[in-house]
Order: C-alpha cells, then sequence, then structure tokens
C-alpha cells in the first residue's frame, strides 16, 4: 500500500494579523486567512514538538512580537514558524521601546523563516536557547541590537546559547548615530564579558548593511 502525505502535516496552525480564533480552531491542514487564523501570542503560547505555524503575510504592529514560544521542539521535531508561500509577514512596534523581540528565544530546536522584523527596538534575541534555526530573516530599521545570542543568567553560570544557526539572513539599519555618539549594533555573540560560553553558534550567507556601532562583536 503506498501511502501519500497530504500538503501539510497534522499539526499545522495557522496565523494572520487579523486572526480571532482560537489554537485549536486555527489547525488545519488547507490554508487559513484572516480571522480564521489565530494571533502570534496564542501560537507562541501553544505550539509545542512537531508542530509548524504558517503565518500570512500583512503587518504585524504592536508590543507582542513575533515568535517567542513558550515549549522546545525536539531534534527530529521541530518548532517551525513559517511565512506562507508568497507572503511577507512584518513584525514592527514603531516607537516602542522594552517590547518584545521581533524573535525571542529561550527554547530548543526552533525553525523561523522567512519573516520580516522592521522598527523593534531588539529585533532578535536567543537568550539561553540551544539548536535554533533562523534563516530567509530581514532585520531593518531597528533601533537596538539585531541578533543578541548571549547567556540567559547575570552570574556566567548559564544556560548558554549554544549551536544556533543563523544564515541567509538581510540586516540593515540599525541602531542610532547623534553627534558623534553611536548606540546598537547588528549582532552580539557571548556579550557581555561574563558570557564565556555562548558557543558553535553559526552565521553564514548573510548580508549587513548600515551598522551604528559594529556588524558583528564576540
Amino acid at each position: 500500500i503506498l501511502l501519500i502525505s497530504p500538503a501539510f502535516s497534522a499539526d499545522v496552525y495557522w496565523v494572520s494579523p487579523t486572526g480571532a480564533a482560537s489554537w485549536a480552531a486555527a489547525e488545519s491542514d488547507t490554508p487559513l486567512s484572516g480571522t480564521a487564523c489565530t494571533t502570534i501570542t496564542i501560537a507562541n503560547a501553544n505550539a509545542v514538538a512537531g508542530d509548524t505555524i504558517y503565518i500570512r503575510g500583512g503587518t504585524y504592529s504592536g508590543s507582542a512580537g513575533g515568535p517567542a514560544p513558550a515549549n522546545s521542539g525536539t531534534s527530529e521535531n521541530k518548532i517551525t514558524y513559517q511565512a506562507y508561500t508568497g507572503e511577507t509577514p512584518i513584525f514592527t512596534n514603531p516607537g516602542g521601546t522594552g517590547t518584545v523581540p521581533g524573535i525571542y528565544l529561550v527554547e530548543d530546536y526552533i525553525i523561523v523563516d522567512g519573516i520580516t522584523i522592521d522598527d523593534i527596538d531588539r529585533a532578535i534575541q536567543i537568550i539561553g536557547g540551544n539548536y535554533n534555526e533562523i534563516r530567509n530573516v530581514t532585520c531593518q530599521n531597528n533601533t537596538f541590537v539585531y541578533v543578541a545570542i548571549w547567556d540567559n543568567n547575570i552570574g556566567g553560570d548559564g544556560p548558554f546559547s549554544t549551536n544556533n544557526w543563523i544564515h541567509n539572513c538581510t540586516f540593515k539599519y540599525h541602531g542610532s548615530a547623534t553627534n558623534g555618539n553611536d548606540s546598537g549594533g547588528t549582532m552580539q555573540i557571548g556579550i557581555p564579558s561574563y558570557d564565556y560560553d555562548s558557543n558553535n553558534n553559526t552565521v553564514e550567507n548573510c548580508y549587513f548593511e548600515a551598522g551604528s556601532h559594529h556588524h558583528i562583536e564576540v
């Protein structure tokens, strides 16, 4: 007997800028849109290993940020946040500070693919997260650190951020400069100095433009 898999797995959920559905109602093997989808906040709270969250195009504005799962995936069953084919989800919060970052990973085995982070105080933070993959993501016009891969404990004893993979991403126009003073940098790995063991992180095939203080600090 030949079994043919459907276009989407059994654990596929849909998010949109106008999503109003519950987590259970947003599960579908076929595409959902508009209010039939759920919100990114609900997806973050409920996604578990093996789930795929398709993010519909449009602007997601406000302090809720973007992908920030409360649970980890596993090496064989990751949690995947995926821009829906041919669409561009944009997460933004113009003028906002101290908000949830555009991507916030304190868990493990997460994939984020194809979204745009625009004008958010902190674009991406991996804080004590491991084995995460960020790909085909554009970060632009952000006011502080684009990518922070740090220890999750001020004391410097971990948990550390290791084995994360950032690739095929674009980082441009970030930070600020006023009267000779600059603020913010594109990427920090293992910073500040107490973080001595956030290692084996890979950054490749990325494009960097217009950093106010630095592009990569390790």
